[in-house]
């Protein structure tokens, strides 16, 4: 919404008000694409994992033990979730004028600090914060830049969320709004719920895919190691 102060100023003065979308509408725009993802992650987990321990199941003599997995299963499974959230958000927010799935659904937009559409680079930054540090690049955010509702890298990328159906006006002069006292806090709370909700989404969805995979292979360790004698 593009709004004028002082009427009869010239046009020149006039300033820009671009409404920051609130910490809990991001919230619910982050869960469903967080929810997304994982499914599709799941799937081609299972997808591909499949055809491998069918093959080991019918050939024991291919399975090693299962040890290796259980030291790196956490890491390596964390890092591949944060690297495909880090490529959905920064595809689709600069491929789709800041909107991910879930923000298309909420109708807000990642954009510059005018309400420009933001470039890649900037759309980069900010989605690593998501994918990689979210907590603390939410906490971070809410000490040093609340003024713009930014977390930590989208100050250092210069890039806010706002309305989607904003437009902007004189550029050199905005205004940004928050909306009402009450709903400031209502987002927070949420924030603070989703941020652990996701820290325990993540150890939750790490250990499963550990536990699955190291109990896949050491079932299949002890059919290998186990013979059975004619007769028995």
């Amino acid at each position: 919404m593009t709004s004028e102060f002082d009427r009869g100023t010239s046009p020149s003065d006039r300033r820009t008000e671009l409404t920051l979308a609130r910490w809990s509408t991001r919230f619910w725009a982050w869960l469903v694409d967080f929810i997304i993802v994982n499914v599709a992650l799941g799937v081609l987990f299972a997808i591909v994992a499949m055809p491998i321990w069918l093959t080991e199941f019918m050939n024991p003599s291919m399975i090693s033990n299962g040890q290796w997995w259980n030291n790196i299963g956490g890491p390596f499974s964390f890092a591949i979730n944060s690297l495909v959230f880090f490529g959905y958000w920064t595809y689709m927010e600069s491929k789709y004028n800041g909107q991910s799935i879930g923000k298309m659904l909420l109708h807000i937009k990642t954009t510059n600090l005018d309400g420009k559409p933001a470039d890649t680079k900037s759309i980069a930054i900010s989605s690593f914060g998501k994918a990689f540090i979210l907590p603390l690049d939410v906490l971070l955010g809410w000490i040093f830049t609340n003024d713009k509702r930014q977390r930590l890298l989208s100050r250092a990328a210069n890039t806010i969320v706002i309305k989607a159906r904003e437009e902007t006006g004189d550029t050199a002069n905005v205004r940004y709004t928050k909306g009402r006292f009450g709903e400031m806090q209502r987002g927070h709370t949420i924030l603070i719920a989703g941020t652990v909700l996701l820290v325990a989404g993540i150890a939750i969805t790490a250990v499963w895919r550990t536990s699955l995979a190291s109990s896949f292979l050491a079932d299949n360790t002890i059919v290998q190691t186990t013979s059975i004698q004619p007769g028995q």
